[in-house]
């Protein structure tokens, strides 16, 4: 039992009975409960005195003891109601909660002000031992932070010259109930194994569930390839971040308003990093509004931060076994409510090709997606896009069934229902070529309001070529009154076909 809203150590930490016998003058505080927590490996619990409710404890410039046990409960319901009673203010400390161990619930926390990370599955050591960390569970709190991250789980390393981790796995983790409002740059839940560099690394049997988070860059984040060595500081050799693998993984019931940039996106890989996966996800139930890219889906996408990085080619990641069910979705700015991108985007400070990746065996049905904004498409497929300088070549997605989504829009907001598109030139110079949309079936779906109800494009404007969409099947689509368009090239595309 906390008994103080301190942060002192003054009482006996080497045991919980230790710090039960001799707690100090002015009892227990959090950080003492912690220490002495973490010198047992028996079932624990720390809670909150019922005269402490609706305090704040304010952490000090230190690091917080991280959760190395295991099996430790933090519970700051006080009176039973469900909702946070206990604040604890960042706002000074060098890190927020440090879970690196297995069967720890963290509940019912409301926590401020931290300014990197809030919560995280990391290593905090440099053998980063246990390799395997199990059933962790994060529940009900309340996080507001304009740092970097609010919820994450990765190959963190330590900082200047640690060990590149690899061969951890990440399993049976719930992430429930959490209410988080972040600001204009921060992450809100974010799944990164390959983070820093790592490499063969997994994060299994996740289930993201019944939150609700609010402003951020980004919402929910599956990313299993990220970041070369390089990138967090560093020196050479370059070191990337390959054979990640994140499976498994439930996205449902989450609500999401007012993010800046993407709501869920699910990425294998970023910038030079190769033979990444994500594997049997489950999108289901989750409202997204006022948000730029609701649902994105992308095989091989990008970085912002590369300084003399790498030239090395994005390849060989794979995104297999999507299902995006039953989801209300609210884009806005001219972007798509549910987006999936074979390959792109490979960074717009150097032209790293991005080539050979795939996405396979996805399902986008009942879903619901109203468009607000001018210039919108409810659903796009993309075999490969440009942002920049790079090269998008010979990247795959294939075996999507688009089935009885309900597709409404203004008219006067020419958007557009259904878009397929082999290869495009969204924006710079690079080339897009012989990328591929295979197997694509558009199946009674209902739209109203579009200006195009369904769009089938070998390639977009000139830089495009040698793009496919090969074998469609359109039919029982309710359209509105609104035209089918099906054309090899668009837009100054040449050398590009639909078959």
């Amino acid at each position: 039992m906390v008994t103080n809203l301190t942060d002192e150590v003054n009482g006996n930490t080497s045991s919980i009975d230790a710090l039960l016998a001799s707690p100090g003058a002015d009892g227990i505080s959090l950080r003492e409960a912690l220490i002495a927590a973490n010198t047992t490996e028996n079932a624990k619990t720390i809670k909150f005195a019922a005269a402490l409710k609706g305090g704040t404890i304010r952490l000090q410039p230190d690091i917080v003891p991280p959760l190395t046990s295991g099996s430790l409960t933090i519970d700051g319901d006080i009176d039973g109601d469900g909702a946070p009673d206990i604040t604890l203010d960042g706002l000074q400390a060098k890190q927020g909660l440090v879970v690196r161990s297995s069967g720890n619930t963290i509940a019912h926390l409301h926590l401020i002000n931290f300014r990197d990370k809030t919560i995280t599955f990391a290593c905090t050591i440099a053998t980063c031992e246990p390799r395997v960390i199990q059933g962790n569970r994060i529940i009900g709190n309340v996080i507001e932070t304009s740092g970097r991250l609010a919820i994450s789980i990765e190959a963190q390393g330590l900082v200047g010259g640690s060990p590149l981790y690899h061969d951890l796995a990440w399993e049976d983790t719930e992430i429930i109930g959490n209410t988080i409002t972040a600001g204009p740059n921060t992450a809100h839940i974010v799944l990164r194994p390959g983070s820093n560099g790592g490499t063969r690394n997994r994060i299994s049997r996740i289930t993201i569930s019944g939150n609700h988070l609010t402003g951020g860059r980004l919402g929910i984040h599956p990313l299993s390839g990220d970041e070369t060595s390089i990138e967090r500081g560093d020196p050479p050799p370059i070191r990337y971040s390959d054979d990640n693998l994140i499976e498994d993984v439930t996205i449902s019931d989450n609500v999401l308003t007012g993010i800046k940039f993407m709501g869920i996106v699910l990425q294998a890989a970023n910038v030079g990093n190769r033979g990444n996966r994500i594997v049997r996800v489950l999108i289901s139930g989750n409202k997204i509004t006022a948000t730029e890219r609701p649902i994105v889906l992308t095989s091989a996408s990008g970085t912002e931060r590369l300084s003399s990085d790498q030239d090395r080619s994005t390849s060989r990641n794979i995104i297999s076994d999507v299902e995006v069910r039953g989801n209300l979705i609210e884009p806005i700015r001219y972007r798509a409510g549910i987006q999936v991108v074979g390959g792109g985007k490979g960074g717009e400070l150097r032209a790293v090709p991005v080539t050979e990746n795939r996405i396979e065996r996805v399902a986008i049905l009942d879903n619901e997606i109203t468009v607000r904004q001018p210039g919108v498409a409810a659903i796009r497929i993309l075999g490969g896009v440009v942002h920049g300088l790079e090269r998008v070549a010979e990247n795959i997605v294939t075996d999507v069934t688009i089935s009885a989504n309900r597709i409404s829009a203004d008219l006067d907001l020419k958007a557009t229902g259904i878009e397929v598109i082999g290869g495009w030139i969204d924006n710079g110079t690079g080339t897009a070529e012989q990328n591929e949309v295979r197997n694509i079936v558009i199946r009674e779906n209902s739209m109203s309001g579009v200006s195009t109800a369904i769009a089938l494009l070998g390639g977009r404007k000139a830089g495009s070529t040698g793009n496919a969409i090969m074998g469609y099947l359109i039919e029982a689509n309710e359209l509105g009154g609104a035209p089918v368009r099906i054309v090899a090239n668009d837009d100054g595309a040449g050398g590009n076909s639909v078959r």
